[in-house]
Order: C-alpha cells, then structure tokens, then sequence
C-alpha cells in the first residue's frame, strides 16, 4: 500500500493507524474535513487561500513567501 509506506516514512505508529483507519468516529472527522473543503473550494493538495482567497500557484519558498507578502500589504 502507498499510504503505508508514507506512514512508514514519517515515523507513524502502524498499529495505531491499522486500528484509526477502522474507527468510525475517525472517518466521521475525515468527511466532516472533507465537505468543509469541497464547501470552501479546495480542490486539490496543497490548497492555500490568503484573505480568503484561493491562491494557485506552484510552490517554492520563494513564490510562497513573495505571494504571502503581497497578499498582506
């Protein structure tokens, strides 16, 4: 599986995952994040938004760190 090898690689405790994947109060907070996103225009990962406004770009550091900046004057 894909996700458990990026689980793997930051370190998570597969156990604990294996048991919160069968957690149906677990998957209630998963779809409740869900529909906040899709309600509020996410449509992909990373999203960011500034102000209130979805921003699309490609980020590096500096793209990132120049368009937060002028986002905020």
């Amino acid at each position: 599986k894909v996700f458990d090898k990026y689980a793997l690689s930051i370190g998570l405790d597969m156990a604990k995952l294996a048991v919160d994947i069968k957690d149906p109060a677990i998957a209630k907070d998963i779809e409740a994040d869900l529909i906040s996103g899709t309600r509020s225009g996410v449509s992909s990962t990373p999203s960011f938004f500034i102000n209130g406004k979805s921003v699309d770009f490609k980020p590096n550091n500096e793209f990132i760190k120049t368009t937060i900046e002028s986002y905020l004057r």
